[in-house]
């Protein structure tokens, strides 16, 4: 989740969220970047100026960093270059996502330009504050925290979750990023596309949570979210049906043990009592 989307989400609270003054402090880091930038004095011309949410042509970014239209056009078919956005008739770059991508090819020596080159497609985003209640092991994000008073609070630390240039390329990280911010039901067609192109969902993304990098698969992902999203259970059924590898979860919620045991009870059932071809009755009504 970037700034900009917490931004968002933020303000679809409803009216009546009390806020404590530590989900304040946090939303003062969290939102600092955003905040810095709107203060910036924006120059025509000068594209280190504008905002990060300001979106700009091919050709401005040809003009930016130097690079011919036609270089672009390969970097968004072999994933090289920056994210970039699918307009009805062209695309589009958000600026920050630009500034970010430029900020990977900064390097010091030949050694470091080999390594970035080759962790161009793993950026982490953030930060995203998460809060740690007294005498619990797992941590809140900032939304399902919103009910804490201060003194329940034991600590804040600020995640950053990876995300890639091509989605498809881990699904596991796309979903992380995108299911605060998008419907599920919006979030399907998409995932079948990806699917249908070849994404693995089974690939391992990772998250920095507080100085420790995590590693989880989408099946870990899913299996954690407590959310009474109505579409949750054709979003686990898209993935199982694409070979989702439920081996490594320990404790799914609710809902999610219930699909899976009965995908698992359902393909027992096949094996004891396949399905055999109905016998049609002949003319005379007769086997």
């Amino acid at each position: 989740m970037t700034p900009d989307e917490f931004l968002f989400k933020l303000q679809n609270l409803p009216p009546d969220t009390v806020l404590t003054a530590t989900h304040l402090a946090a939303l003062l880091e969290v939102l600092k970047p955003t905040a810095l930038h709107a203060q910036a004095q924006v120059v025509e011309g000068n594209y280190d100026t504008y905002p990060n949410s300001k979106i700009i042509g091919e050709d401005e970014l040809g003009d930016w960093i130097g690079e011919a239209v036609s270089t672009l056009q390969k970097w968004r078919v072999s994933g090289k270059g920056p994210k970039f956005i699918k307009k009805p008739k062209n695309v589009g770059y958000r600026v920050g996502d630009v500034k970010d991508w430029l900020d990977t090819l900064t390097v010091s020596s030949t050694a470091e330009s080999h390594v970035r080159l080759n962790r161009l497609e793993t950026v982490f985003s953030g930060p995203l504050p998460y809060f740690v209640p007294f005498g619990r092991l797992t941590a809140l994000p900032f939304f399902d925290s919103l009910g804490l008073d201060d003194d329940e609070i034991e600590e804040v630390v600020f995640e950053y979750v990876e995300h890639y240039d091509d989605p498809q390329k881990n699904i596991a990280a796309w979903l992380y990023n995108r299911i605060p911010v998008e419907p599920m039901a919006e979030l399907i067609p998409q995932l079948e596309e990806f699917i249908a192109n070849g994404a693995d969902v089974n690939r391992i993304a990772k998250r920095i949570f507080g100085d420790e990098v995590i590693e989880f698969d989408t099946a870990e992902l899913i299996a954690g979210y407590q959310s009474g999203d109505t579409w949750y259970n054709e979003l686990l059924e898209t993935l199982l049906d694409s070979g989702m590898d439920t081996s490594k979860v320990a404790n799914g919620s609710e809902a999610f043990e219930r699909v899976v045991s009965n995908r698992k009870l359902n393909s027992r059932l096949q094996t004891i009592v396949p399905n055999k071809p109905i016998q049609k009755p002949k003319r005379d009504g007769k086997l």
